[in-house]
């Protein structure tokens, strides 16, 4: 359900440390408008048809949905809204951040002082097209030629304020993650970013140069390991939502641990990830779906069979997390890989395992990552005492020793299943805790912590998307650098081609030896 905005509010994003309710963002307005809690999380495949905002009629059915719903007229209310203004490029209002009605004004001036507050206005709104004129071009990739006279992309003023602010932007985000986990610029006055970030740094390995290259010790206790051109990859994709005002899908597949059992669906890693990154996408004019499609005590081969179906067909990051299930069974996860690159309209950038991953990048090009942990910024825990003096978020999760090693388990979930209430009496017992609190699931802190490793990585692709614009004459941003659709047919053409040996053919006598293709 669409609230009504306008452009015209001042919309101040604001990055604070974790407390102990967990909020990472909060997000206030002159006006607040209603949200419908309804839309929150996206937990399923959506199709174009499920879209959280309804379809622009005024408009050609090639729009995707990524207009903001409203009249052609602008007098369904009396006020106006994102459609009477212009396209969807415009600040579009965050779902999963919710406004905080207890923030006083001083406290809201305190903390925009403290991280800044998004202020980009473009001056010419009511002159921009309304029409999607990148929809009719295949994956969206419009030519500069064909971009409208009037069109945001070529208007250098515009690009001017709204590249400076964006990458702003993406810096507080960042920042506001290495405070939460103590290493922000308060924290660790005399250290570099570069320094202060290294938990969440990823570190480049060339399987060309070296094909047995694994993520190593150092590497795994940071962000994890890519490949350069991976990167780039990336930032590609990235750069591809921005300029187009597209969507931006990131989807998991995995067993238990990875959806979260034993925690709330919030507490999981995909949400976590999806509450740091939405709304700064959000202001950048991308909607954001991330989808927690891990499943307890399966793999994902049942998956990898209806993969577009199952999982969707517009992915630009796909995770596979399932090493307890399917960790040795290679044949499994080399289809869901390939079904990865082979079945939506996307190629998606894959994470995932370290050997599976370096034969789809060395044979088909396709951009991958192992991801790490994130633990070498998470300071150890002594006693109670100590550890309740460290920051929130890294509380209780570092506890080598036998003696304080209780303390952690004793603090690992925080969920329950129901919280009493006067106005309604459950006729039904409701358990203490949920299900699947077990030793071998991750607690709610460690998601969080996987989250903000995914979400430091897209970050950083966020800002260097952006940079790479601004570094452009004129701000004239080349075909080469943001078109994805002769990036995608390369790696799916290779991967077509290095099918004889794939070790998805050892389903030979079990299942079709089409499955590869």
């Amino acid at each position: 359900r669409q609230p009504t905005f306008s452009p015209s509010m001042t919309t101040t994003t604001m990055i604070t440390a974790t407390t102990k309710e967990e909020e990472v963002k909060k997000e206030t307005t002159t006006r607040q408008p209603t949200f419908s809690p309804s839309v929150t999380t996206t937990t399923k495949a959506t199709t174009k048809e499920e879209e959280i905002k309804p379809k622009d009629t005024s408009t050609n059915e090639n729009n995707n949905n990524k207009k903001a719903a409203g009249n052609d007229d602008g007098k369904n209310d009396g006020k106006k809204n994102y459609d009477d203004y212009g396209p969807s490029f415009y600040p579009k209002p965050s779902l999963m951040v919710k406004p905080d009605p207890s923030l006083s004004a001083e406290k809201e001036s305190e903390l925009i002082g403290k991280w800044g507050k998004w202020s980009f206005v473009d001056k010419k709104h009511n002159q921009r097209p309304k029409e999607d004129y990148c929809a009719s071009y295949p994956n969206s990739d419009i030519p500069r030629k064909d971009f409208p006279a009037n069109a945001w992309q070529t208007d250098q003023e515009y690009l001017k304020g709204w590249l400076d602010e964006g990458i702003r932007l993406a810096d507080r985000a960042m920042e506001a993650i290495l405070s939460e986990y103590g290493h922000g610029k308060e924290q660790e006055k005399e250290k570099s970013f570069e320094e202060r970030s290294k938990m969440f740094s990823m570190d480049y390995v060339d399987y060309t140069k070296d094909p047995t290259a694994k993520i190593g010790n150092n590497s795994n206790d940071r962000g994890g390991i890519t490949t350069e051109d991976s990167y780039k990859g990336l930032v590609r994709r990235v750069l591809h939502a921005l300029v187009t005002n597209d969507t931006f899908s990131v989807v998991l597949g995995g067993h238990s641990a990875a959806a979260g059992h034993g925690n709330l669906f919030k507490q999981s890693y995909t949400m976590q990830f999806h509450k740091v990154v939405e709304p700064v996408f959000s202001l950048l004019g991308v909607s954001l779906t991330s989808q927690n499609l891990a499943r307890g005590g399966l793999g994902t081969l049942q998956d990898s069979l209806g993969f577009r179906d199952s999982y969707g067909e517009d992915i630009d990051v796909m995770l596979w997390d399932s090493g307890m299930t399917e960790g040795r069974d290679v044949k499994a996860v080399d289809l869901f890989y390939r079904m990865a690159v082979l079945s939506g309209n996307r190629v998606p950038f894959l994470f995932g395992s370290t050997d599976d991953l370096r034969y789809m990048n060395v044979q088909t090009g396709a951009d991958i990552g192992v991801l790490g942990t994130g633990f070498e910024g998470i300071p150890e825990c002594e006693d109670a005492v100590q550890c309740e003096r460290l920051p929130y978020a890294v509380r209780y999760m570092k506890c080598s020793t036998a003696e304080n090693a209780q303390l952690c388990r004793a603090n690992k979930f925080k969920a329950n299943c129901w919280v009493d209430r006067d106005d309604v009496k459950p006729t039904t017992k409701q358990a203490a805790k949920p299900g699947s609190q077990v030793s071998w699931h991750p607690g709610f802190r460690t998601h969080q912590l996987t989250g903000r490793v995914i979400g430091f990585t897209i970050l950083r692709a966020i800002k260097h998307a952006l940079e790479k614009w601004q570094n452009t004459d004129n701000y004239a941003l080349p075909d080469e650098e943001w078109h994805v659709k002769g990036h995608y047919e390369s790696i799916r053409k290779k991967t077509l081609e290095n099918t004889k040996d794939a070790s998805c053919r050892n389903y030979a006598g079990v299942l079709p030896d089409r499955v590869c293709d």
